[in-house]
């Protein structure tokens, strides 16, 4: 006899929530077992500090209310809900007013219809009005990490102003184009040639031909036909003399290119590992890994040495917080990290690292093809032996065979 189920799935969202459908329709339970939503059609996602439902023709975000709507828009601060005539507005999930019309300005401005006036709401607190034939538009953004954080209005007379996400007005200059770069600066085009503008539009380059942000907040620019490098926060001013752009490496330090060779500088300039590398990978900011001649290198940045060389290939398994990088050289594999440096030498047939918890094992295997044996011997994560196993092919054949059945 089959029982029939009331729903056709349960799933456990989190800890204090359990999601039923049956057919088209769903439902949310609380961790008491209360009824949150009853079964309708919908959809409904957890969200922080609340629920965002999505029904046909109406829409809830309980972050800012517990009102239903047509349709709900968001930007950086704003939300606006949609109902019939009306418009409800909230900034940073508080509500603010009704309007009968608002346009969220991205990434963080809002155009609101008030008595057929229109205002800029730069936050709660500060707007300007927009008269007849006057607008306001965000300007564009440029490179990594960046973001929009100017706002250009046009008058009339077709003057304009600059402000920022504050409302703020940054006094710039003249300009035929601005593209914030970064979080720091603005590109500032004039004629032929742009600036670059801090936070309250200095210009801190001038008469430069490009430029863009790395990930770690430095610009790198471009002027006649060469790449150089800046960050007014530490000073940093390197001349354009590359003829690729430099590359950040970490926060100080950046891959620079010649002649399809790789090599490592500091924000001063200074060369820390020589322009003689086919690649360079990130291990972290005080070591490298380097090739040369299709072989791997390990290398101090720091006191300019090899922590290990002439590394055939290297693979890195995330175990028990760390990483370990298991090597092939020579003709064996090894084990290396960051932490310990190396901790088995590169001698071994095959390596197995297992971990549970914060403990790591290396199972290390030497293959004696000539005895017809495998030697087994068991590291723990400092590579001090603690076991030894020798087995003969077949009975290494089949606990090789057992293990992968498990």
């Amino acid at each position: 006899m089959e029982l029939a189920l009331p729903y056709d799935m349960i799933t456990e969202l989190d800890k204090d929530h359990l999601l039923l459908e049956k057919g088209n329709k769903s439902s949310l339970l609380n961790g008491k077992g209360n009824t949150v939503f009853e079964m309708e059609e919908q959809s409904i996602e957890l969200v922080e500090d609340g629920y965002f439902v999505d029904r046909i023709d109406s829409l809830l975000d309980t972050r800012v209310s517990d009102k239903w709507y047509y349709d709900i828009s968001y930007n950086d601060n704003w939300t606006v809900g949609d109902q019939d005539e009306t418009q409800d507005i909230y900034f940073n999930g508080q509500f603010l007013m009704k309007a009968a019309r608002v346009k969220l300005m991205n990434p963080s401005a809002a155009l609101i219809t008030v008595r057929d006036s229109t205002f800029c709401y730069f936050n709660d607190t500060t707007k300007i009005l927009l008269r007849e034939h006057e607008s306001i538009v965000p300007i564009g953004s440029m490179g990594q990490n960046s973001s929009v954080r100017h706002f250009i209005h046009t008058n009339a007379k077709k003057k304009q102003k600059v402000f920022n996400r504050a409302g703020e007005i940054v006094k710039v200059g003249k300009f035929s184009k601005l593209i914030d770069i970064g979080n720091e600066y603005t590109l500032s085009r004039v004629k032929k040639f742009h600036n670059l503008l801090n936070k309250s539009g200095k210009v801190v380059l001038k008469g430069i031909d490009a430029a863009t942000s790395l990930d770690n907040g430095y610009i790198s620019y471009l002027s006649n036909k060469k790449f150089g490098l800046f960050n007014e926060k530490d000073s940093t001013l390197i001349e354009a003399k590359f003829n690729r752009p430099l590359i950040a490496y970490s926060d100080s330090l950046f891959i620079t290119v010649k002649e399809n060779k790789y090599g490592i500088l500091n924000r001063r300039d200074s060369i820390l590992v020589s322009i003689n590398y086919g690649e360079i990978r990130y291990l972290n900011d005080s070591v490298a890994i380097l090739n040369n001649n299709f072989r791997w290198i390990f290398w101090d940045i720091k006191n300019h040495r090899s922590l290990l060389d002439n590394v055939s290939d290297y693979w890195i398994h995330e175990v028990a917080g760390q990483k370990v990088y298991k090597i092939f050289k020579g003709i064996g594999y090894g084990i290396w990290t960051a932490e310990l440096g190396t901790i088995l030498n590169s001698t071994f047939s095959e390596i197995s690292i297992v971990s549970k918890g914060e403990e790591i094992i290396y199972i290390a295997e030497k293959w004696v093809e000539e005895a017809d044996i495998v030697i087994m011997l068991y590291y723990n994560k400092q590579g001090i032996q603690f076991r030894k196993e020798v087995l003969s092919t077949a009975e290494y054949e089949d606990l090789t065979c057992k293990t992968n059945q498990e």
